[in-house]
């Protein structure tokens, strides 16, 4: 008996415990305290959402998602509408756009960023290979 008291007294204890040092969100803001986070302990991303819809996202490898993008490189970015940033610290941005390799950034319109360090800015542009900077309208550059 003294065992179940004991036990019980415990769990209690620790969930009042539990429950004293959990901080509510106020919408009027916060005082943080020193080391305080915002974020998860798992391995889901941090949503945030407004009326209802996901807006961005951070994913657990630390990519930032804006919604209709797609960001699964390791520290990449993907703003805008059906962009991809699929390489390691990849940017895409603006509509359709795509950066799929290591250090490529892509932004406009209907723009691909497809090997290591390649840059397209504009609409309809094209870099194939690592370090080609891909600029204006219906630029094409591959060696």
């Amino acid at each position: 008996m003294k065992k179940l008291l004991y036990s019980t007294l415990c769990s209690i204890a620790f969930l009042s415990f539990d429950e004293a040092i959990a901080q509510d969100w106020n919408t009027g803001g916060n005082n943080a305290l020193p080391g305080a986070v915002l974020g998860t302990n798992n391995n889901q991303p941090l949503r945030i959402i407004t009326s209802a819809i996901e807006r961005y996202r951070i994913t657990p490898i630390g990519s930032f998602q804006w919604f209709g993008s797609t960001a699964t490189g390791l520290r990449s970015m993907a703003l805008g509408d059906n962009t991809t940033a699929s390489g390691e610290n990849a940017f895409s941005g603006g509509v359709n756009s795509e950066a799929t390799a290591l250090n490529s950034f892509s932004f406009g319109f209907n723009n691909q960023s497809t090997d290591f360090g390649a840059v397209t800015f504009g609409n309809n542009n094209i870099a194939l290979e690592s370090s080609l900077f891909a600029k204006g309208v219906d630029a094409r550059f591959q060696s």
